[in-house]
């Protein structure tokens, strides 16, 4: 559905913008133990062959916070996990969202 008001009759897939689709999970939705599974359209009878459509499903698998190489990134999940502002982006980020959370439409 986000393709097709992008994508006029006769398009190629060159003219999508890319597109991401974000799971934030509690838990591990793979039970790999990793703390991101990045996943792209590809041909499932020869996986080298990508659909190149743009479009990238990513689950942040938040119980592996401290497997989080970039710092500002494993602050976020920190701060879903246990409510912890660890910086001054998360901190600012814990307002927003109190702030949205006691100010409904």
């Amino acid at each position: 559905m986000m393709d097709q008001s992008e994508l006029q009759i006769g398009s190629q897939f060159e003219s999508l913008k890319t597109s991401y689709i974000l799971f934030l999970c509690l838990f591990d939705p793979f039970g790999a133990n990793l703390p991101i599974y990045t996943f792209q359209n590809r041909c499932e009878e020869d996986a080298s062959i990508l659909l190149n459509d743009r479009s990238y499903k990513v689950f942040y698998n938040i119980s592996r916070w401290e497997d989080v190489e970039d710092a500002e990134l494993r602050a976020i999940y920190r701060l879903i996990l246990e409510n912890q502002a660890s910086t001054d982006f998360t901190d600012e980020l814990r307002r927003q969202m109190n702030f949205a959370r006691h100010n409904e439409l």
